[in-house]
């Protein structure tokens, strides 16, 4: 019997220790790695590399750190040749659309920094972590440190594995649309410039600089004022001027786009122009007359009117862009237009221009109409086909017999997606998704269309936070403008840099069975995961894909590969509805169940074991121990862990045990008795 009293005992002290979570805010001064996955740091993103770390030549290892500020100070980074170590700056970023203080805000870890930044004492601070690796390295175990100082020094030592594997040229393409005239508004440098100034031209060279080192090679041209209706903070005219002469006859001054496009050109970004307008959104733009009014215009779609003014407009457009060379890469382009709307646009640019002028379009809907082959380029929205996965894949199999591009995006209203508060991970699956579908590549709708003060805060009227800008700002009074990047941008590069692996690796069929949760709209208006277990889905398919490069890039890792149709399982994933249109996890609740159970047994073992050996001190020990595992999962509640962790199922395990060691125990004991 003491044995078994002995055995009770340790199970009990075990069960306990299991129980505790350590977290670093509970802990200044510890300078750890985070899941690069997680957006916020909590007992959920703990990160444990430890012979999982990996990276390819010519590839970049990412890496996201945490540290606990233990004073208000100065911090600064230090790091090793061929490392990059910024802190994150934070955003104020709303959970709503809007910018009302009443909603609720938080302070998100997003904006690029430097390697200094000031702290007050308490502060979760953030650590981007960038590992380059050059082609010509050699393969083998790595071993680098970060050294965080705040008067006393932190080393982060990191351990990681450069694989005999060259990453090769991206496979998806990413494009992302220009607003150069926020510029002109956030700069004091460039107050009362005129557009395209050559002062103007300088700071936005600086920005397309950063942007070609991107990959982007989109250019975004306006041929009617505002084609969005002035849906962002700053106003987006034409950049070409529609103007009449002394005798009524219209003609147009491309001067502004000229300075655009080929100010572009010098920096690199030459793939595509794609020119907005033909149907913008409110139907109407301005003419210039010859006494400097201003006329609006906004005929009706397919009237004479309308016809005539665009008719005026293509011939000489088209002469125009021959003209400079840049007709084989020009696009008239349309953003989400009712279909009959894009049909008579297009039959009139084929009236008009023949097949000299190519077509680009983005989708808010799709069906399979074969008008859609009109466009060279298509991109189709996220949302627009939840529930018709296979009709999309037919269409995207078609336009890739034919030799047409179509790429994927997502914007306001769409889960998941690269919001200020959308978790990290989320532009993971994104990529990955659409890499998947078989789409060819991202398109982002916005990427420096800066809101009022967006080094202060993400918030804007019509969007969810960060919808509008990938990309920010100097400070206003900068006299040499740099542009930051935003955390959301490194992580779709990071997407695309798992597809292009996965691809080389031959395993691109694990990508076909991604599954995608279904967003909603919260009280404030704005569109997130539809619940905790939705976002917990979109994290744990982008583990999936990381395992499942780990056990491809080096077989004799041991690392398993993970079963592509894990997720269909019922057993493992109760409540998964296993479909293509919007299967979702609702085990967070499956969870909370499970811990409450756990709670209830410890508090059962507690009470039986008080009754039995109430008064004796020693035997009083496992109640103790008992009751703080109790209160243990009592805290743990609130956790956002959502499937049956390790912790979570030892908790039952070791309680199960105890439970059943100590009926068994007290069988033994009466046995014994009735023999005596």
């Amino acid at each position: 019997m003491l044995t078994m009293r002995k055995l009770i005992a340790v199970l009990s002290a075990i069960l306990i220790c299991m129980s505790l979570r350590v977290r670093a805010q509970d802990d200044p001064g510890i300078f750890l790695l985070m899941d690069p996955g997680s957006l916020f740091y909590d007992a959920s993103s703990e990160y444990d590399p430890s012979g999982h770390l990996t990276v390819w030549k010519k590839d970049t290892l990412l890496l996201k750190a945490v540290y606990h500020a233990e004073h208000d100070g100065e911090l600064s980074l230090s790091c090793e040749q061929g490392v990059r170590a910024s802190f994150l700056e934070k955003v104020s970023a709303s959970i709503g659309i809007g910018n009302d203080p009443a909603i609720p805000h938080y302070d998100v870890p997003d904006r690029i920094g430097t390697q200094t930044y000031t702290a007050v004492q308490g502060e979760t601070v953030y650590v981007l972590i960038e590992i380059e690796v050059p082609e010509n390295t050699e393969a083998g175990k790595k071993e680098t440190v970060v050294v965080l100082s705040d008067g006393t020094q932190h080393p982060l030592h990191i351990a990681y594995e450069v694989m005999d594997h060259v990453l090769p040229e991206t496979v998806l393409t990413a494009e992302y649309w220009q607003y150069p005239y926020a510029s002109l508004r956030w700069y004091d440098m460039l107050e009362g410039e005129e557009p395209f100034s050559r002062k103007h031209q300088s700071v936005l060279g600086k920005q397309l600089d950063a942007y070609a080192e991107l990959g982007m090679k989109n250019i975004t041209v306006t041929v009617t004022d505002e084609p969005w209706g002035h849906q962002v903070y700053d106003p987006y005219p034409s950049m070409v001027k529609w103007k009449h002469d002394k005798d009524g006859y219209l003609f147009f001054d491309y001067t502004d786009m000229d300075q655009w496009i080929s100010l572009c050109m010098e920096h690199g970004i030459d793939g595509y122009i794609d020119c907005f307008g033909i149907l913008p959104f409110t139907g109407k733009w301005q003419i210039m007359e010859y006494d400097g009014s201003v006329t609006d215009v906004s005929p009706e779609i397919g009237s004479y009117e309308w016809t005539d003014l665009w008719s005026t407009f293509l011939y000489s457009f088209t002469d125009h862009m021959e003209e400079k060379g840049w007709l084989q890469k020009t696009y008239i382009t349309i953003d989400e237009r009712p279909v009959e709307d894009m049909k008579t646009a297009v039959s009139l640019v084929h009236e008009i221009c023949g097949d000299r002028l190519k077509f680009r379009a983005a989708l808010a809907e799709i069906s399979e109409d074969s008008f859609y082959d009109e466009f060279d380029r298509l991109a189709v929205s996220i949302a627009s086909f939840s529930g018709k996965e296979d009709m999309m894949r037919r269409i995207i199999s078609h336009r890739k017999e034919l030799g047409l591009t179509t790429q994927m995006y997502n914007c306001s209203t769409n889960y998941p997606n690269v919001f200020a508060l959308s978790e990290p991970d989320e532009a993971l699956w994104t990529m990955e998704y659409l890499a998947g579908m078989g789409f060819d590549g991202f398109l982002r709708w916005a990427a420096d269309a800066w809101v009022e003060d967006p080094r202060l805060s993400l918030d804007f009227d019509h969007f969810e936070a960060g919808d509008t800008m990938l990309v920010y700002p100097d400070r206003h009074d900068s006299t040499d403008p740099q542009i930051s990047q935003s955390y959301r941008l490194k992580m779709i590069g990071q997407g695309i840099r798992n597809v292009t692996k996965l691809q080389a690796l031959g395993r691109q069929d694990i990508l076909s069975v991604m599954y995608r949760g279904n967003g909603k709209e919260n009280r404030y208006g704005a569109v997130y995961a539809k619940r905790q277990g939705v976002r917990a889905l979109t994290s744990l398919e982008a583990d999936r894909i990381e395992q499942m490069i780990r056990s491809s890039e080096d077989p004799a890792s041991g690392i398993q590969e993970p079963d592509p149709d894990i997720h269909r399982s019922v057993l493992t994933y109760p409540g998964l509805n296993p479909s293509w249109d919007g299967a979702y996890l609702g085990l967070h609740k499956c969870i909370a169940l499970i811990n409450v159970m756990c709670f209830v047994l410890d508090l059962l073992i507690l009470a039986v074991m008080f009754a039995r050996h109430a008064g004796k001190i020693k035997k009083m020990a496992a109640c103790v121990i008992a009751l703080a595992a109790a209160a243990c999962i009592l805290l743990n509640l609130g956790s956002t862990a959502v499937l049956t962790d390790r912790s979570t199922v030892l908790i039952m395990t070791g309680m199960i045990l105890c439970a059943v060691i100590a009926l068994t125990g007290r069988k033994r004991q009466g046995e014994s008795k009735d023999e005596a």
